[in-house]
């Protein structure tokens, strides 16, 4: 999956630019420290995934804020949630919020990678199996929400 392009959005400049350096190597990799700056960056030019820090300075939009707005989008990519922080209110609140793993600073980079590669693989059978959906729904007249097939009279 080389050519996927992952955004990195932490306000730590060294952290964020660390892992862009690292994780090049496999993929086209964006940096972002704003997180309103990044929700813009989400929605001009999607990512196939996004790498989130859970807590930024002060007077800021933090993780779990922007894990939120990103999921609300149409299409969303995967969100892999970064943090020092490790608290376990915090880590299921992301994953209740659609958060695909959340994984603890300092990252390690096969577990990252490994992480990445299954997060991409998971979106892009979502994406197939909703163009099933749409085909399906096309061929047959019907709707196709979630598991229900609704015939359009």
């Amino acid at each position: 999956m080389g050519g996927a392009t992952v955004l990195v959005i932490d306000d730590d400049r060294v952290y964020g630019g660390d892992i862009a350096l690292v994780l090049g190597q496999h993929f086209q990799v964006k940096t972002c420290q704003d997180g309103q700056q990044a929700l813009q960056m989400v929605q001009d030019d999607p990512p196939d995934l996004v790498l989130l820090d859970v807590e930024f300075g002060p007077d800021q939009l933090q993780g779990l804020e922007i894990l939120e707005r990103i999921r609300s989008l149409d299409g969303p990519p995967p969100v892999i949630m970064l943090s020092g922080n490790h608290q376990v209110a915090t880590v299921v609140r992301a994953t209740k919020m659609g958060a695909f793993h959340y994984a603890a600073k300092p990252v390690d980079l096969p577990e990252l990678l490994n992480l990445i590669d299954q997060a991409l693989a998971a979106s892009q059978r979502g994406r197939q199996i909703q163009a099933q959906k749409d085909e399906l729904g096309r061929l047959t007249g019907s709707f196709v929400a979630g598991d229900e097939l609704t015939l359009r009279l």
